[in-house]
C-alpha cells in the first residue's frame, strides 16, 4: 500500500520528514542573525565581508536562474498553446471543408 493512499503513513511522513525539514531550514536562515546579534559589539572582518560578498554573488545566480527557469516555461507554454491553436484551426477547416 502507497503512502498516497494511507493518510496515516501520509501524516506521519507530514510530521517526522517535511515538518522537521521545514524547522531546520528555518532554523539555518534565523542562525545567522542570532549570532550577529550576540556579537553585535564585534567590528566586521575579512571573513563577514566575504560571506557577505558570497552571499550577494549567490543571491545575483539564484535571481538569473529564475529568470532563466521563467523564460524557458513561458516559451515551452507559447509553443504549445501555438500548437494547439494550429490542431484545433486545422481541424476546423477539416470540418468546414465538407459543408
Amino acid at each position: 500500500m502507497d503512502a498516497d493512499k494511507n493518510p496515516i503513513r501520509w501524516h506521519i511522513f507530514n510530521v517526522v520528514f517535511i515538518c522537521g525539514y521545514q524547522h531546520f531550514l528555518l532554523w539555518m536562515i534565523a542562525a545567522p542573525a542570532h549570532i550577529a546579534f550576540k556579537h553585535r559589539g564585534t567590528p566586521m572582518n575579512a571573513i563577514d565581508w566575504s560571506l557577505g560578498f558570497l552571499f550577494l554573488v549567490l543571491l545575483f545566480l539564484e535571481a538569473r536562474a529564475d529568470n532563466e527557469q521563467y523564460n524557458f516555461q513561458t516559451e515551452k507554454y507559447r509553443k504549445v498553446c501555438n500548437a494547439c491553436y494550429i490542431i484545433l484551426v486545422s481541424q476546423k477547416d477539416l470540418l468546414f471543408r465538407y459543408i
